[in-house]
């Protein structure tokens, strides 16, 4: 598949009908150019050589004769007439502009959108092979990347290409042989340049690619591992493995903008060289002066126009070069794969937990490992009823609670609630489940909103409830600004414990039909733990509770308690 291929279908329908109509406007825009042009023609002949003007002209402009008009009057229509299409141009063009930049940054935003929603779909296995950093690269610099230097140039590229060549049009219907001269020579040598230097570009385009997301690796490294990297004395360490990829990465982008530069000097050179050549062929034609310095008024106003476009026209094709490696990725991140959607298209087959959750035959292993984690799984969890799931790191029983919830897909086998399998409508299922895992996610934000977590409905009563049960009202209590207290990244400014409980209280706010608790009260000291466990053991029955730990002092109030070991479940209690 070409490129221009891979851009059209990386466009929404929305944007593909906005590229028409910009193409549309381009092309009027360039008419615009022409006529602003065309319009000095007349004033430069009316100065220098007004009989071969109305000898030209005289079908066209003969009405000059009729009324008598003065030359000094010709001059101020002409001057009237001009300032009229180039103010016209310039309000025509501005809004142009702002069009296609418009058009730009809105895909720019829409392709940021659309990798995130992707990467939001997938499962946790997706994301368990895949470094962050790299999918956060793709979300802000690549979608950027892919929007302001390949669909910006490209667009630009067609705009000046097509002003380019209605110039030459005008410019052959005056002087054909000096313009067919100065075309054939900046084709030739744009044609040098651009063999010469487009591997290079390219090359440079692959180089940044692979360096940047190593440089929001490092960084994002050293950031989080701020502690241990201090205690350790590493500092230097990692700022030189930040370093490395750091200066490749901007090594190549120096490259590439001192090359966008270069064409311009020599635009110019060749430029002055044409103008000279023009001169020695007119006088050496026997041009009078007045011939040769309406030639010459023409070809430089053409010039003044045309120069910038030949810049931008080399600019535009470099930035494409650059930014061809980005087409590839961005293409192929978001290339339609719609089974992480397909799960919530049935929106009326809601999933609700009223009689049993079952484990049906499952069996898993992660990709490119030849051994299952769990092997043919047959269990039934019956509403109402708490569960302990017992068993030594590394036994699986994290792994379980992921295909339970849907977090992962298993290799073998399904997921049954109430008899329907959860893929039907994962979203549905996921709707019914609280999940508190060892590791909390929190905000930048305030506790509330930590525990809220994107909920849009406030139930106050509810929220005290949780807190109450979390045991956070004492904690809450003590600070300055209590429930909207900002608690840093991460949880910066709380206690391992604490960050905990905040995770405790959002699991039960969600009021969930199934609660899940991995290994979640590792961090509490054992007084807290104790009476934390005692609140959770006594939520109404209509949640059914899952506690995962490899203690099982934890578990001993369990209704049931299960066993992983050797791939398999069994009964303890």
């Amino acid at each position: 598949m070409s490129k221009i291929e891979k851009i059209w279908k990386i466009f929404d329908t929305v944007q593909k009908k906005n590229i028409i109509i910009l193409i549309v406007m381009m092309i009027f825009g360039m008419l615009l150019e022409l006529l602003g042009i065309s319009s000095i023609i007349p004033l430069i002949f009316v100065i220098f050589d007004q009989n071969s003007f109305f000898v030209k002209y005289s079908n066209s402009f003969g009405f000059f004769e009729l009324i008598n008009m003065s030359t000094e009057n010709i001059i101020w229509f002409f001057l009237a007439l001009i300032g009229f299409i180039y103010l016209f141009k310039f309000f025509y063009l501005s809004l142009l502009s702002w069009k296609l930049n418009k058009f730009i940054f809105d895909l720019n935003a829409n392709i940021s959108k659309r990798l995130l929603f992707k990467y939001l779909s997938k499962d946790i296995l997706f994301h368990s092979q895949k470094n962050s950093s790299e999918l956060i690269s793709n979300i802000i610099i690549e979608s950027t990347k892919h929007s302001q230097q390949v669909v910006g140039p490209a667009l630009r590229l067609l705009s000046e290409i097509v002003v380019f060549f209605g110039i030459i049009i005008l410019l052959l219907y005056f002087e054909p042989y000096i313009t067919f001269s100065a075309l054939f020579i900046f084709v030739i040598l744009s044609s040098i340049f651009i063999m010469i230097f487009s591997p290079y570009i390219v090359n440079w385009g692959n180089i940044r690619i692979s360096n940047e997301k190593l440089r929001i690796q490092h960084a994002k490294q050293s950031i989080e591992g701020i502690k241990e990297i201090k205690l350790e004395n590493v500092e230097d360490k990692f700022i030189e493995e930040f370093e490395k990829p750091n200066n490749l990465a901007l090594k190549a982008q120096t490259k590439h903008t001192t090359l966008l530069e270069i064409p311009r000097y020599g635009i110019e050179l060749v430029a002055l060289l044409m103008v000279i050549f023009l001169i020695i062929y007119l006088s050496v034609n026997g041009k009078n002066n007045s011939e040769l310095l309406v030639i010459l008024g023409i070809f430089s106003a053409a010039t003044l126009r045309i120069l910038p476009s030949i810049n931008k026209v080399l600019v535009a094709f470099q930035n494409l070069k650059f930014g061809i490696p980005v087409i590839d990725k961005i293409y192929e991140e978001l290339k339609t794969n719609n089974k992480e959607e397909l799960s919530d298209k049935n929106k009326d087959n809601r999933i609700h937990f009223k009689k049993s959750l079952k484990i049906n035959n499952i069996s898993f292993k992660y990709p490119n490992r030849e051994n299952n984690i769990v092997e043919n799984l047959n269990y039934k969890f019956d509403k109402g009823k708490s569960y302990g799931i017992y068993g030594d790191s590394g036994s699986g029983k994290s792994t379980i609670i992921s295909i339970l919830t849907g977090l992962i897909e298993p290799s073998e086998g399904s997921i049954l609630v109430d008899n329907i399998n959860i893929n039907q409508n994962i979203k549905s299922w996921m709707n019914n489940i609280s999940l508190v895992s060892q590791k909390i996610f929190l905000l930048d934000d305030s506790i509330k909103n930590n525990i809220l977590l994107g909920t849009k409905q406030l139930d106050e009563k509810e929220l005290s409830n949780v807190i109450r049960l979390a045991k956070l009202d004492e904690l809450i209590a003590s600070l300055p600004n209590k429930i909207n207290t900002t608690i840093g990244e991460l949880g910066a400014m709380l206690s391992g414990g604490q960050i905990q409980r905040i995770g405790i209280a959002r699991a039960l706010y969600k009021n969930p039909e199934l609660l899940i608790l991995d290994e979640s009260t590792n961090a509490l000291d054992t007084q807290t733990e104790k009476e934390l466990l005692n609140d959770l053991y006594n939520i109404q029955d209509r949640c059914t509770k899952i506690f995962v730990s490899h203690k099982m002092s934890v578990l001993e109030k369990c209704d049931i308690i299960l066993k992983v070991e050797n791939k398999k479940i069994s009964l303890i209690k």
